[in-house]
């Protein structure tokens, strides 16, 4: 049985965040992006955070050189690798250290689904250093550090309540949704929470029904702090140094 006491306050948050939601649908495109990604952050993500682990935005980077698309919000672990933060949480992480990268949109359309899975085709096309590395710092061991979730959440979608579902559309734009979706994770309150359970034998997706009390939500932050812990422990320790440093001729002196 979860927590009464924190399950209400949570429920009250959620409350709060599709109100903010809803009083800022009259600003323009630009600052209702930037608004929906603050509230998303403040209100739903940041409360469950383990110490250590921070949002922000911006674009995810390899240590060679390659960048992501702009990333409304990534989750990430300090301890793993530090990030590169110009101001206000936007910034350069390196993509070791990453552990969500999640689209949030306003309202979900057919468009920003294309979109956000155009977006998470070239973050797989970064590569990720090796998680472990022995005493000599030379030949690493061990896989190399997990990959970035991706995750899609929106406050609202332009589907009717008694027409196509969320998951019925997703499919007819990504051909690989049923065996290896590019957005395995996808959240828009009061319509529900799907999540691609990759398993060998039978991957499918699972689905959490929306209720009055906004489980569909709660369960889907509990995904996302449920997750940090075992993604920190198989990131393990690959080195900042490969950020830094080119390769060039060293001389004995």
């Amino acid at each position: 049985m979860p927590a009464k006491i924190i399950r209400d306050e949570f429920i009250s948050l959620i409350e709060t965040a599709l109100r903010r939601y809803q009083s800022s649908t009259n600003l323009d495109h630009a600052a209702l992006r930037g608004r929906v990604r603050e509230i998303f952050a403040e209100n739903l993500l940041r409360p469950v955070l383990y110490p250590g682990i921070d949002i922000g935005s911006g674009k995810i980077v390899d240590s060679a050189g390659n960048l992501s698309a702009e990333t409304d919000i990534v989750i990430y672990s300090r301890s793993t690798l530090p990030p590169f933060i110009y101001g206000h949480s936007t910034g350069l992480f390196p993509i070791e250290s990453c552990i969500y990268a999640i689209e949030v949109k306003s309202t979900l359309t057919a468009t920003e689904i294309r979109t956000s899975i155009d977006k998470i085709k070239k973050l797989r096309q970064l590569r990720y250093l090796y998680s472990f590395y022995p005493l000599n710092f030379v030949q690493p061991f061990g896989p190399a550090c997990s990959c970035v979730i991706p995750v899609l959440f929106a406050f609202s979608t332009d589907l009717s309540e008694d027409g196509k579902s969320e998951i019925e559309r997703y499919r007819e734009l990504d051909p690989n949704a049923d065996n290896s979706p590019v957005l395995p994770i996808i959240c828009i309150p009061k319509r529900g929470y799907w999540r691609f359970e990759f398993k060998q034998e039978a991957p499918s997706w699972l689905f959490h029904s929306p209720t009055e009390e906004y489980d569909e939500v709660i369960e889907f932050i509990s995904g996302v702090s449920n997750t940090i812990p075992q993604e920190i422990w198989r990131k393990g320790h690959p080195l900042y140094g490969y950020y830094l440093s080119s390769e060039r001729p060293i001389c004995k002196c």
